[in-house]
C-alpha cells in the first residue's frame, strides 16, 4: 500500500518532526462532495512497554480525549495493538506456500500500542489531535495520511453516509417563553407531519427515559392498531410504532411495546455504541435524558418547534442542564405552519 502524504512524529510535548506541513495542506471540492482525508494517529510504545502501569489519570485522560473525538465527528475507529513480540510474520516462498514465523516482520525497539483513524480535513487539523493524544497518552504519537474519499454532499440522508456515525437528533416542542411541558403545546396537523416524516426520513431509533416511554406507549402503538384519530395522528401513530426503542430506566420491570429494549447500563456508554451501529440516526424524546446527553456532549442535532404561546409557567428547556462551555449551533433549516409554529433544526459546530 503505498502512502499518500507525509509522516509527522509528535513527541510527549506535542513538537511536530518531519517533512513541512504545507506539502499536505490541500481541500479539494469535487462534483461529488468535498475530499476528506483519514490520518492514521498512532501511539508508539517500547516493546517492553507494560500496559498495567498506566495510572488513573492516564486512563482518565485517554477516554476525555475519545469522548471529544466522537463529538467533534472526527473519530472513525480506534483500537489498542499487542506487543510487537505477539505477532505472527507471514513470507510468499518461490514455491507458492507461505511461512510463518514468530516475532515482527521488522525488528524494532518499539511498536504501535494503539492507534485512532481521524476523519480531518488537513494535516494541521490531525496534528491538533495528534498533540493531544501524545499528551494524554504519555508517549510519541505519529500521524500519517492514509487515503482520501469524497465526503457526501450536503443534505443526504443517512443511509447514504457509508461508514460515517449515526447523529443523535433531540426533537421537542417548546413555547415561546421556554415551556416544555408538554401539556402546554398541542401540536397541530402540520407538526404532526413535520414529526412523521422524521421518523420515516431520517431515524430507525427512538431513545427515551421512564416517564417520557410511558406518555408515548402504549398512547401511539394503541392509536397505530385503531387508526381512530385525524389522518395525521394515524399516521405518526404508524411510523412512531414501526420503531425500535431503548428505555433508560433502573426501575421499568418490562416494556409494553413489542420493538422496546430497556437499557440500565452506562448512559454514556450505551450511546456511543449505537452512534457506531450501522443505521439511520438516533431521535432522543423528552427533558432528562437529553439534558445528560447534551451535558455530554453527544447530542449532534436540535430540532426545536417552537409554539406561539406564552406559557408563563412550567419547566423551562434544559433548566438544569450544566455546560462546560457554551454550545455554538448553526441554524440549518427553518419552517413555519399555518398555525404560527415554527420548526428550527440546528447542528452542533
Amino acid at each position: 500500500m503505498s502512502n499518500s502524504g507525509p509522516t509527522v512524529r509528535l513527541s510527549r510535548e506535542g513538537r511536530a518532526t518531519g517533512p513541512p506541513e504545507d506539502r499536505y495542506k490541500r481541500k479539494t471540492v469535487t462534483g461529488e462532495g468535498e475530499i476528506t482525508t483519514q490520518y492514521l494517529v498512532a501511539i508508539h510504545h517500547s516493546d517492553d512497554y507494560d500496559p498495567s502501569v498506566e495510572t488513573e489519570a492516564t486512563i482518565s485522560e485517554i477516554h476525555a480525549l475519545n469522548r471529544e473525538m466522537i463529538a467533534a465527528g472526527a473519530r472513525k475507529f480506534a483500537a489498542g495493538v499487542s506487543a510487537a513480540s505477539s505477532a505472527r510474520s507471514l513470507r510468499a516462498q518461490p514455491d507458492g506456500k507461505v511461512l510463518i514465523t514468530d516475532g515482527p516482520y521488522l525488528e524494532t525497539g518499539e511498536h504501535i500500542g494503539g492507534f485512532w483513524v481521524l476523519e480531518a480535513a488537513n494535516l494541521d487539523d490531525a496534528l491538533a489531535w495528534g498533540r493531544k493524544a501524545a499528551v494524554a497518552c504519555r508517549a510519541p504519537v505519529e500521524v500519517r495520511a492514509i487515503f482520501q474519499k469524497p465526503a457526501p454532499p450536503a443534505g443526504w440522508s443517512a443511509k447514504f453516509k457509508g461508514d460515517q456515525m449515526r447523529n443523535v437528533v433531540y426533537a421537542i416542542n417548546i413555547t415561546l417563553d421556554g415551556c416544555c411541558d408538554h401539556t402546554k403545546h398541542v401540536p397541530d396537523e402540520g407538526v404532526m407531519e413535520y414529526y412523521t416524516r422524521l421518523l420515516r426520513d431520517d431515524v430507525d431509533l427512538l431513545v427515551f427515559g421512564r416517564k417520557t416511554y410511558q406518555l408515548m406507549v402504549p398512547y401511539w402503538p394503541d392509536i397505530a392498531k385503531s387508526q381512530s384519530e385525524t389522518k395525521a395522528e394515524n399516521e405518526f401513530a404508524q411510523a412512531f410504532d414501526s420503531k425500535n426503542k431503548i428505555v433508560f430506566s433502573r426501575s421499568l420491570t418490562s416494556a409494553e411495546d413489542r420493538n422496546t429494549r430497556i437499557v440500565r447500563t452506562n448512559l454514556h456508554d450505551e450511546i456511543l455504541k449505537l452512534k457506531q451501529e450501522p443505521g439511520k440516526n438516533i431521535l432522543i424524546g423528552g427533558v432528562d435524558i437529553p439534558s445528560q446527553l447534551i451535558e455530554l456532549g453527544l447530542v449532534d442535532e436540535y430540532r426545536f418547534v417552537v409554539g406561539p404561546i406564552l406559557a408563563g409557567e412550567g419547566r423551562r428547556l434544559l433548566e438544569s442542564v450544566s455546560l462546560r462551555e457554551r454550545l455554538q449551533l448553526k441554524l440549518v433549516e427553518s419552517k413555519t405552519f399555518k398555525s404560527g409554529c415554527v420548526a428550527l433544526r440546528y447542528l452542533k459546530q
